[in-house]
C-alpha cells in the first residue's frame, strides 16, 4: 500500500479524515508525518480545517476540490462516526478518491 499511497500523494495536496476522537491522540500527529514524509506537497487535517460541524458543511466540499486524495485514519476500534462516513461518501461520489 505504501508504494501506491506514495504515487498518489507524492507532490499533490491531501487531506486527512480522521474521527475526532484521534485529534489530539499520538496518531493523528503519526499520520500526518507520514503523508508528508511520502511527498505529499500539502495535508490538509480535518482538526486544523474547521471550528466547529457548520464551519465543516459548509467548507469540506471546497477543500475536496483541492486534493488528490482522501485519507482516512482509523482508530484501533475501526469505528468512525458520521462526519467520517459522509467525508468517506462525498469523496467516492465527488471528490478525488479514498485511501485508509
Amino acid at each position: 500500500m505504501t508504494k501506491t499511497l506514495r504515487s498518489i500523494v507524492s507532490g499533490r495536496a491531501v487531506y486527512l479524515a480522521a474521527p475526532k476522537k484521534l485529534f489530539g491522540e499520538p496518531a493523528y500527529r503519526k499520520a500526518v508525518e507520514r503523508l508528508q514524509r511520502l511527498g505529499a506537497a500539502r495535508v490538509i487535517g480535518a482538526r486544523e480545517s474547521f471550528t466547529d460541524n457548520s464551519d465543516w458543511l459548509s467548507h469540506f466540499p471546497e477543500i475536496l476540490r483541492q486534493v488528490a486524495a482522501v485519507v482516512v485514519l482509523l482508530p484501533k476500534d475501526r469505528v468512525i462516526g458520521a462526519g467520517v462516513l459522509r467525508e468517506i461518501a462525498d469523496a467516492r461520489c465527488w471528490g478525488p478518491g479514498l485511501l485508509r
